[in-house]
């Protein structure tokens, strides 16, 4: 019986439009985010100004704050694996779900990546608006540093929007 529910699931038309929107949901974040980057960078020569960190900031912040918006009462708002993998742990979507929302988020990304190649040709010539370590910073550092970046990230989405005392109606607002 739970073999034919994992299966269900992957055939479930509910699974993949919620998978599709995951995938949307993370192609547009992607786009908007790294394209903040690249934009910015243009305009500044890609000097790491003040100005400039507020703004690649303020649009990753707007970008996730009106995509969570948008995709939280069909498919949760993820647009994150680590995101997907607590709440596949903590049981609020089931394991095939769960790796249904991460292929589409990784897909998403490529395709997020893909139109600002088709939408701004000389983004090939950069980075497209990856982040790297900064000289003085090692890899031990930064993982650390992505680890607790990443729990913060997920605690918040938990205290605001799955927890049933959270202030989930206003809670992409709080994560953005």
């Amino acid at each position: 019986m739970l073999t034919n529910l994992k299966i269900a699931e992957f055939v479930s038309i509910e699974a993949w439009r919620t998978s599709f929107i995951e995938l949307l949901a993370t192609a547009l974040f992607v786009f908007l985010g790294a394209g903040s980057v690249i934009i910015t960078g243009s305009l500044t020569d890609g000097e790491l100004t003040v100005s400039r960190l507020l703004t690649i900031a303020f649009a990753h912040g707007l970008a996730i704050a009106f995509l969570a918006f948008a995709t939280a009462n069909v498919s949760g708002g993820h647009m994150n694996p680590a995101v997907t993998f607590a709440a596949v742990v903590t049981k609020k979507i089931s394991g095939a779900r769960g790796l249904m929302f991460v292929a589409a988020q990784l897909a998403g990304a490529v395709i997020g990546a893909l139109l600002l190649l088709a939408t701004i040709p000389d983004a090939a010539d950069t980075n497209l608006g990856a982040h790297a370590l900064g000289s003085d910073v090692t890899i031990t550092m930064g993982l650390i540093m992505e680890i607790v970046v990443t729990f913060v990230l997920v605690f918040v989405i938990f205290a605001t929007a799955v927890d049933p005392g959270g202030i989930a109606p206003l809670a992409p607002s709080r994560l953005g």
